[in-house]
């Protein structure tokens, strides 16, 4: 079975298992102290989309009771609020990633979704990478339990655009600031390039060694030797 096939699989029996409250799991996610994690990316950035599959999914479908994660969709935009309170906004990839970002960000503050899902729903965009966005939204949003018109609605009102000017004010707090997208903080600290590059390039064992240093976690949930698919 094809990777991304595994993947989606995965993701079904994860969600099915969230929404029917299963004990054991409900238990773990409600109780764990979590290691705290803001991804502040791009929806049209290679990147971030190569972050996305092939780092942070991969790490929170193994261990998700152990990771928030909170997504900042905006990148090196710069955002605007005019005399009549109107707000325009510019991005690093044209025109096509501002309504990018403003999907990204609707799904995230509309849906009553948990954290995971989120994470999900965000990585399944990335999939369609390559689908005209409205197209990728609504696969994504049928696949997942989302609604779309609901997401595509926001995107394309002021609502859209405030959670978009919102993200901004996250992204330019930040420091330093932003050189490069994705820049991803754990527990509230950002590192430098080095570190950023481990992040980006090695997200699993970062996490691990995050978690050994500041919480208890089982034996063998952490296996930092093996290999994470992507």
């Amino acid at each position: 079975m094809p990777n991304w096939h595994r993947t989606v699989s995965m993701i079904g029996i994860i969600i099915s298992l969230l929404a029917i409250g299963t004990p054991g799991l409900s238990k773990v996610l409600e109780s764990t102290k979590r290691l705290h994690i803001d991804v502040f990316y791009e929806s049209l950035c290679s990147d971030s989309r190569d972050f996305f599959i092939n780092q942070l999914r991969p790490t929170i479908l193994e261990l998700a009771a152990y990771i928030d994660v909170d997504l900042i969709p905006y990148g090196k935009a710069k955002t605007t609020i005019l005399p009549d309170t109107r707000i325009t906004s510019t991005c690093q990839h044209g025109h096509e990633e501002c309504y990018g970002n403003r999907i990204h960000a609707c799904a995230l503050a509309l849906s009553t979704a948990n954290n995971l899902q989120k994470v999900f729903f965000a990585a399944c965009l990335f999939d369609e990478f390559d689908t005209a966005l409205e197209m990728g939204g609504e696969k994504c949003s049928k696949r997942l339990g989302f609604n779309w018109k609901d997401i595509r609605n926001c995107a394309n009102s002021h609502l859209g655009f405030a959670l978009q000017y919102n993200h901004g004010i996250q992204t330019q707090a930040l420091k330093p600031s932003v050189t490069f997208i994705p820049t991803i903080v754990v527990d509230q600290r950002q590192g430098d390039s080095a570190e950023q590059n481990i992040r980006l390039k090695n997200f699993y064992s970062v996490v691990c060694r995050e978690l050994k240093l500041t919480m208890m976690i089982p034996p063998g949930v952490c296996n930092v030797q093996k290999k994470v698919p992507a």
